[in-house]
């Protein structure tokens, strides 16, 4: 596995010499850039993650009240899920009441 990727990743410095070079070049990547990308894209990424671990410990709560503590990789993954589902049964109650 770690020969493959060594190929890999071989290939693509190699086919990516002059991206590099030109992204490595004196003014490209400046404060200008390293702003827009995060404002642009770290806030999206926070923002899911804050929902992903919301939705999670939603999904743990419940599974622990149903008796159902999750103890496996797959069962953590199966609480993340069902808080999902909490989460967008919430927001339909709170459609439903005209509160959103």
């Amino acid at each position: 596995m770690s020969a493959a990727f060594a190929v890999l990743a071989a290939l693509l410095i190699a086919r990516s010499r002059g991206f590099l070079g030109y992204l490595l070049g004196p003014g490209v990547l400046d404060g200008t850039s390293a702003r827009l990308v995060l404002s642009y894209a770290a806030w999206p990424v926070l923002l899911a993650a804050a929902l992903w671990l919301t939705a999670w410990g939603l999904g743990r709560r419940l599974l622990r009240g149903l008796g159902a503590a999750p103890a496996a990789p797959l069962d953590e993954i199966a609480a993340a899920a069902a808080g999902l589902g909490l989460l967008g049964t919430a927001v339909f109650a709170l459609g439903a009441a005209g509160l959103l």
